[in-house]
């Protein structure tokens, strides 16, 4: 995808250049929920590589780039929305966050 993360924030200023905001954070959020996903399919492949004995230096390797991915996109993401992705939910691609106010109420 993006070989680093200046690329990849070249990428997103020409996305802020053809979006709207809200447009371009959703962009991210899936873009975020898609590396996640890949990289559970890598795992997988990983697992099903070792359980019939075959040599996984490439699945390996490919799950450390789609890692580096999800790290950069999660840095763009957290400069772009201001949340950490520890403050939302599980599926937080789909579920806005709530903060809690001083209260204990949302």
């Amino acid at each position: 995808m993006f070989s680093t993360q200046g690329k990849f924030e070249a990428y997103v200023r020409r996305l802020h250049g053809q979006l709207d905001t809200t447009t371009v954070k959703a962009t991210l959020i899936l873009m975020m929920t898609e590396a996640r996903v890949a990289i559970d399919k890598q795992r997988q492949l990983i697992a099903l590589e070792r359980l019939d004995h075959r040599p996984d230096t490439l699945s390996l390797a490919e799950l450390q780039a789609l890692e580096k991915v999800q790290t950069t996109l999660s840095i763009v993401l957290l400069r772009e929305t201001g949340a950490a992705h520890e403050e939302m939910d599980e599926d937080w691609g789909t579920v806005v966050p709530l903060r809690i106010g001083a209260t204990g109420t949302c």
